[in-house]
C-alpha cells in the first residue's frame, strides 16, 4: 500500500507540476521558447518512466539475484504469498494421516529445490516426482534458499518424518578425501569406494565418450550420499557442471522398478537424456533436469543385488562408531 501511495504522490505532484508549468509557458506566449521544448521533453520522459515503473510493478516479476523491484515482485507473488507450511517450507502441510503407510521421499536443497523461478510448486522436481510415483508415495520438499549442506543435514534431522530413501550425490575433487571429511564432520559412512569404474555400454549425449571416474557410497542417517571424482577432462555430465578443480551437488538419484517407463516419462516432459549406461547387470541414465533442481536426475534399476548392497551399507553406518575407518573394503566374490 505504501508503494502505491508513493507512486501516486510522485505521479500527481511531479506530473501535475510539469503540466502546470507547460500551461503557464503557453499562456504567456512562450510556446516556441527553448524552455518550452525542454519541458515537453521532460514531461515525455516522466510519462515514459512512470509507465515503465507501472509495468514492472504490475506485470513483470523475475527471481534475480540482485534485490530489484522485479525480484521483490516475484517473491511477493510466488514465494511469500502464504503457501509455506508451518515448518517454513514451500510445501503442503503434511499430517500423520497423509503419510501413513506410504513410502516417504525427501528432496533437500537450496533455492533450486525450493523452486526459485518456478511459479507453480507442482512444476518443481519434487512435484513432478510425486506425480510420477503416484499415491503410494509422499514427497517432502525441504528446499530453503541460501542454505548449505550443514543446514540441509540439520533440516533432515529435525523434520518430523524420517525419509525411507534419500540420495544425495556430490561431484568432488578427491573422492577419498571427501569420504574422510564427511566422516569427520558429519559422521557419515563408512563409505565403499570404487576406483576407475568401468561400464559394459556407455552413451554421453549421442557419443560413446566415457570419462574415467571413481565413486564412493555411504549413508548419513537415512540419506545415501555418493561422491564422484573425474580423473580426466573427457566431456561428461560432470564436466557439464564443474570445471577441473570445482565441486558441488551434481544429481539426485531415484531407484525405479520400471526403468524404461520412468525414463520415457521424463523425456516426454521435455527433458534431455544426457547419459545412459549398463553395468553390473543394471541400467541407469542421467536426465538433464538442471532447469528444475539445479542438477541431473539419475534413474537406476533396483534389482535385488542393488537393494542388498544399499541395505548392507546402511547397516554398516548404523554400526559405525567414532574411531572406526571412514572407508570400508568393498566386498568381493
Amino acid at each position: 500500500m505504501s508503494y502505491w501511495l508513493g507512486y501516486l504522490l510522485v505521479l500527481f505532484v511531479v506530473g501535475g507540476g510539469l503540466i502546470a508549468l507547460l500551461i503557464h509557458l503557453f499562456r504567456s506566449g512562450r510556446s516556441n521558447s527553448r524552455l518550452m521544448n525542454v519541458m515537453i521533453v521532460a514531461l515525455s520522459l516522466f510519462v515514459v518512466m512512470m509507465a515503465l515503473e507501472f509495468y514492472f510493478k504490475v506485470f513483470f516479476a523475475e527471481p534475480d539475484a540482485i534485490n530489484t523491484l522485479a525480484r521483490r515482485n516475484w517473491y511477493a507473488r510466488y514465494l511469500n504469498k502464504g503457501d509455506k507450511n508451518s515448518l517454513g517450507y514451500r510445501d503442503r502441510e503434511w499430517t500423520d494421516e497423509l503419510v501413513a503407510g506410504k513410502t516417504k521421499i525427501m528432496v533437500v536443497g537450496d533455492s533450486f529445490i525450493e523452486g526459485l523461478g518456478i511459479e507453480n510448486p507442482d512444476d518443481r522436481f519434487s512435484g513432478l516426482l510425486a506425480q510420477r510415483l503416484g499415491s503410494d508415495y509422499v514427497v517432502f520438499n525441504l528446499g530453503d534458499s541460501g542454505t548449505n549442506t550443514g543446514n540441509h543435514i540439520e533440516a533432515v534431522v529435525q523434520y518430523p518424518y524420517a525419509p525411507d530413501i534419500l540420495i544425495w550425490s556430490y561431484f568432488v575433487n578427491d573422492v577419498e578425501e571427501a569420504c574422510h571429511k564427511w566422516n569427520k564432520v558429519f559422521r557419515a559412512g563408512p563409505f565403499v569406494v570404487t576406483h576407475h569404474h568401468k561400464t559394459d555400454t556407455f552413451m554421453y549425449r549421442g557419443t560413446d565418450q566415457e570419462a574415467v571416474v571413481s565413486y564412493a557410497f555411504g549413508y548419513l542417517g537415512d540419506m545415501m550420499i555418493q561422491f564422484i571424482q573425474q580423473h580426466d577432462d573427457t566431456p561428461s555430465i560432470y564436466r557439464d557442471m564443474f570445471a577441473p578443480g570445482e565441486e558441488g551437488f551434481h544429481h539426485a538419484g531415484v531407484l525405479v522398478n520400471n526403468y524404461a517407463e520412468e525414463k520415457q516419462r521424463l523425456l516426454d516432459l521435455g527433458f534431455e537424456l544426457a547419459c545412459e549406461l549398463h553395468a553390473d547387470d543394471v541400467d541407469a541414465c542421467y536426465i538433464d533436469t538442471r532447469s528444475i533442481n539445479g542438477g541431473f536426475t539419475e534413474l537406476h534399476d533396483d534389482p535385488l543385488h542393488i537393494l542388498s548392497a544399499f541395505a548392507s551399507w546402511k547397516r554398516a553406518h548404523e554400526l559405525w562408531r567414532p574411531g572406526d575407518p571412514a572407508i570400508m573394503p568393498r566386498p568381493t566374490g
